[in-house]
């Protein structure tokens, strides 16, 4: 049976256990590495005038599956990500076609901006400049 102090301590402990009890807990709850995740490290990647094929990325950036999130990146950030088709030595000296990924100046700078945005809204950067700059370091 509830006693009255514990009633009144109830919704209390309810809004301190809530999202909403601190108005800057999206700022300061999330953390840079939940941030980064591998679509937007390839986007970086990119963007900072990069270009690998699948087997670069999975050194590079530890993708296994290059082409899906160049597709992902393009579906859902709505930024074109170019191929160049080109043969490479694969196993056994035997060799193999792959796409080359990059993006052109317009593509890189757009998904700069994003990028920059979703740090701001992320809690990441305070301002579009700053997330800019960080970026870009």
């Amino acid at each position: 049976m509830k006693t009255a102090q514990n009633k009144a301590a109830a919704p209390q402990q309810a809004a301190a256990l809530s999202n909403t009890a601190n108005p800057d807990y999206s700022k300061t709850q999330r953390s840079r590495a939940k941030f980064w995740t591998k679509r937007r490290r390839v986007l970086l990647y990119l963007a900072k005038d990069g270009n690998l094929n699948r087997f670069e990325a999975v050194s590079k950036l530890h993708d296994w599956v290059l082409p899906s999130t160049a597709s992902d990146i393009q579906r859902l950030d709505g930024i074109e990500v170019a191929r160049i088709y080109e043969q490479i030595r694969g196993f056994m000296g035997s060799t193999v076609t792959c796409a080359r990924y990059r993006m052109i100046s317009e593509e890189r700078e757009k998904a700069l901006n994003r990028l920059s945005s979703q740090m701001v809204a992320y809690g990441l950067a305070p301002t579009r400049t700053a997330a800019l700059a960080e970026l870009l370091k």
